[in-house]
C-alpha cells in the first residue's frame, strides 16, 4: 500500500527532500502543503543550515518562511544511542562523523512519534522498511501534492529530477500521481 502524508498528523522530512523541492523551486508549495504537520529532526536541519550556505542557497527560503514551525525535533534521549549505534554500524570506511545522522534520526524518530518519513536515500529506505515504518520518497510526495492540487505535474517534473539521477519524464509523473490518487482514494 502507497501512503499519503495527508494521512498523517506529523510528516518528518530528510535533507535529501527539502533540497531536491530547493532545486526545482517549489519549497513555498511543500511547505504550504505540509504546514504545522511538517517537520525535521535537529540533525537535518543543522544539515539544512550549511547547506543553505554553500551549494543550494534556495534552502534559505525555509528560515524566511519561519518554517518548521517551532523549530526542529531533538531525538529523546532515550534514542541516542541507538542513533549513535547505527551511524557506527552504516557509515562507509572514512566517512564523516555527521554521515547519515540525517536519515537515522528521521527514522528514529518518526517511529517514536507514528509519523510519516520523507526520506531517498537508500539507508533511510532500508532502515524505515526494516522497522515497519511508514514512508515516502521525494517523488511520491510531489505526485501527491499534484492530486491535492498543491503544485501541477511541470513542477513535479522538476522535483522529480532533482530527485533522482535517473531520466524523468511526464509519464513516470502521471504514473506516479495516479498511484498518489489511489492512495488518497481519488
Amino acid at each position: 500500500m502507497i501512503e499519503a502524508a495527508a494521512r498523517f498528523e506529523r510528516v518528518l522530512l530528510d535533507t535529501s527532500v527539502l533540497v531536491s523541492f530547493g532545486q526545482a523551486g517549489q519549497l513555498f508549495q511543500l511547505v504550504q502543503y505540509l504546514g504545522e504537520r511538517g517537520s525535521v529532526v535537529l540533525d537535518v536541519e543543522v544539515e539544512v543550515r550549511r547547506l543553505a550556505a554553500g551549494r543550494f542557497p534556495d534552502l534559505k527560503t525555509l528560515a524566511l518562511l519561519r518554517w518548521p514551525p517551532g523549530g526542529s525535533i531533538a531525538l529523546p534521549t532515550h534514542l541516542l544511542a541507538d542513533a549513535r549505534d547505527l551511524q557506527r554500524t552504516r557509515s562507509r570506511p572514512g566517512a564523516g562523523p555527521a554521515e547519515n545522522r540525517g536519515e537515522i534520526a528521521t527514522v528514529l524518530l518518526a517511529q517514536h512519534q507514528g509519523a510519516l518519513a520523507i526520506l531517498d536515500d537508500r539507508l533511510g529506505r532500508d532502515l524505515a522498511r526494516f522497522r515497519g515504518l511508514p514512508y515516502l520518497t521525494t517523488p511520491q510526495l510531489a505526485a501527491e501534492m499534484v492530486v491535492a492540487g498543491a503544485t501541477d505535474e511541470k513542477l513535479a517534473l522538476r522535483v522529480f529530477a532533482a530527485a533522482t539521477s535517473q531520466p524523468v519524464g511526464p509519464p513516470d509523473v502521471a504514473e506516479a500521481v495516479a498511484r498518489a490518487r489511489t492512495a488518497l482514494g481519488r
